[in-house]
């Protein structure tokens, strides 16, 4: 199992590379962690990309925990909607976003 620190220094163009015919982020991908099911997404949202993160669990529930931040890249959105998704499912508290955008 790869340590969150090693997954968000694997650099987005690596994917393609380590996982043959593995979606970049944005794409619809999945993987397990703990048994459970784990689909980080990334929207455009204007300027900004949005991270976002869906979790089936192993007894069939889904959970999504809808808009998680803002982000400047698609790689940070994604690395941050994995860290999210792994924290949920360790019962960790939910990391903060970098920046909080309020619309007026």
């Amino acid at each position: 199992m790869l340590a969150w620190e090693q997954v968000a220094a694997i650099p987005m163009e690596m994917f393609e590379r380590v996982l043959p015919g593995c979606p970049l982020p944005g794409d619809v991908m999945h993987f397990y962690h703990h048994g459970v099911a784990i689909q980080p997404a990334v929207a455009r949202s204007g300027n900004t990309f949005v991270a976002r993160v869906s979790i089936l669990e192993e007894d069939g529930e889904l959970t999504s925990l809808g808009d998680l931040g803002h982000f400047a890249n698609r790689q940070s959105a994604f690395a941050f909607a994995v860290k999210c998704g792994t924290a949920f499912v360790d019962e960790e508290p939910m990391p903060r976003p970098p920046c909080d955008i309020r619309h007026a």
